[in-house]
């Protein structure tokens, strides 16, 4: 059976990630190391239900296709289309910056 992590909003809404997604995050990869031995473990975090839905909707999309490669720095330019793909710069530009924020921290 696949490891699953529930995690559970400010507003209480649970969502559940499995670990496939989950090991994309930093963030998430350490739930799923310290709780390595449980088949299911539910986690109270300090995100809103619109932050996790963002890094969920991320982690899904990634989870059915090749990550993006690594970004060399120092950068060569400064358009984001130099680096990123097509989905990837509609996601980014589709959230409030603040809200862009607040999931740099989460993921």
């Amino acid at each position: 059976m696949e490891k699953i992590l529930k995690i559970v909003s400010n507003e209480g809404t649970e969502h559940v990630i499995n670990k496939k997604m989950g090991m994309m995050s930093n963030f998430l990869r350490e739930f799923f190391e310290c709780y390595e031995n449980e088949e299911t473990t539910s986690i109270l975090i300090q995100y809103s239900d619109v932050i996790l839905q963002y890094v969920i909707k991320y982690l899904t999309h990634y989870e059915m296709n090749e990550l993006p490669p690594k970004i060399k720095f120092p950068l060569k330019t400064t358009n984001i289309e130099d680096y990123y793909s097509e989905w990837d710069v509609k996601f980014i530009e589709s959230i409030p910056i603040k809200t862009q924020l607040d999931i740099f921290k989460c993921v």
